[in-house]
């Protein structure tokens, strides 16, 4: 990481329910837009990625979510002088009370099809990352 980036705190959801996980589609407006992601956001000043994780949830899906575990975290160059940081946390969320506030769609899927999506980048390196981590919640 360039000593005089500018790093920005992210927190991802991995919600898996019965070995499939969820993705959001990134709607119209959002940077990113038409690419699947794992839901989430950025973190509020000296705020803890667990608090961000519920807060966002609740305000992209409408759900009230429980944070399970840390999957991993990844660090992307987004462009000259800015980097993400990302920590992807597993969670549960009662998902078929889903309201999209943010997103276009969503949907469950499994190892095969997670990996065939057009993701995000910073998703892509996580799944890249922790695959064997991955595959041993999803199918």
């Amino acid at each position: 990481m360039n000593i005089n980036a500018k790093a920005t705190e992210i927190v991802a959801g991995v919600i898996v329910k019965d070995k499939k996980v969820l993705v959001a589609l990134r709607g119209a407006g959002m940077t990113n837009a038409g690419k699947w992601e794992f839901p989430g956001g950025k973190l509020n000043p000296d705020e803890k990625y667990e608090d961000a994780l519920v807060r966002e949830l609740k305000e992209e899906l409408d759900v009230a979510a429980v944070c399970l575990e840390e999957a991993g975290g990844v660090e992307v160059d987004v462009n000259e002088g800015e980097v993400l940081i990302i920590m992807f946390i597993f969670a549960d969320a009662d998902i078929s009370s889903v309201k999209l506030k943010e997103h276009s769609s969503f949907k469950m899927v499994n190892m095969t099809e997670l990996k065939t999506l057009d993701m995000t980048e910073p998703d892509k390196v996580f799944i890249k990352n922790f695959e064997s981590f991955l595959k041993n919640k999803i199918d």
